[in-house]
């Protein structure tokens, strides 16, 4: 029927018809033919967001490998060198739900570089709290890791909103060999300069990357917001097909989906990731000895 675009089931069975008139069916096409980025837009968005990527673990790296010389010269003791690089953590635990919905509502890329902004500038702010109070370093990691909490959370949203479903895998795969390579840059940049200048650097190409975002995202054409009235609509083609479900995310079934076989695993891989944070702590450990001896 020329008045009926194709839905999926929720159990994902067979798909049917799901009637709409003209009207939608004009709305959803024109809305198809501005959602997914050029392959030239594709390119400057993939480096631009491996090297957001790469930013924002090279930050996270920042204070693991200063708190040897900062704890040195403040003589801090095993449990406040483990406090402030913690710190960072209690932070990126809290957002990572919100800066999703954040990301679907208002965009992901509005998302990303306004958070990159704000921890690049705690970051940029570390040496001088240093000199003034461990408190105030601590609540600066802390904002660095809020703020750092949505990055993958609007990664996502803004790739599934403009990167077409054949494209998405290789995407995702270049984006998160971001991770690894931000840690290899600030360990080899760590080893070239002092800490002072360490957070100098990486908080300045911080806010340079946010900028450069916002300048982007300023100058599409068409700006792609979602909104509770307008979700379904706007997902972009599965296969150039069009889903339209639920308008809101009550109708959600949140149950149903997190009593998923896959989406346990996906838990269980995610929460067993988050041991990789303990590297900071066994370095510290190593490197550190005064601090960190067995006598402790």
């Amino acid at each position: 029927d020329e008045h009926c675009l194709i839905g999926t089931t929720m159990n994902g069975n067979v798909p049917r018809p799901i009637a709409v008139d003209s009207h939608q069916r004009a709305s959803s096409a024109a809305m198809l033919s501005h959602v997914y980025w050029t392959s030239q837009e594709l390119k400057l968005w993939l480096v631009l967001i491996v090297s957001g990527t790469a930013l924002v673990y090279a930050n996270r790296m920042t204070m693991s490998l200063a708190v040897v010389p900062i704890g040195t010269e403040l003589e801090w003791d095993k449990r406040t060198s483990g406090v402030v690089l913690s710190s960072f953590y209690w932070g990126y635990l809290l957002t990572q739900v919100v800066g999703g919905y954040a990301a679907d509502r208002f965009g992901g890329d509005l998302v990303q570089w306004t958070a990159a902004l704000l921890w690049s500038l705690c970051t940029l702010l570390i040496p001088l709290a240093v000199e003034i109070s461990t408190i105030l370093v601590i609540l600066l990691r802390f904002l660095c890791g809020l703020s750092q909490g949505v990055h993958f959370p609007a990664v996502i949203s803004l790739v599934v909103q403009r990167v077409p479903l054949e494209y998405r895998s290789i995407f995702f795969g270049f984006v998160f060999s971001g991770t690894e390579l931000g840690i290899v840059l600030a360990g080899f940049v760590g080893g070239l300069i002092g800490w002072q200048y360490y957070f100098l650097l990486f908080g300045t190409l911080g806010v340079g990357w946010a900028l450069t975002v916002k300048y982007l995202a300023s100058t599409k054409k068409t700006q792609y917001k979602l909104s509770d009235s307008g979700t379904s609509q706007q997902r972009g083609k599965l296969n150039a097909k069009v889903t339209l479900s639920g308008n809101s995310l009550s109708d959600v079934p949140w149950k149903r989906i997190l009593k998923k076989p896959p989406v346990l695993a996906l838990f269980a891989a995610q929460f067993s990731h988050g041991f990789f944070c303990i590297h900071s702590h066994v370095m510290a450990s190593i490197v550190f000895p005064r601090h960190f001896s067995q006598q402790e």
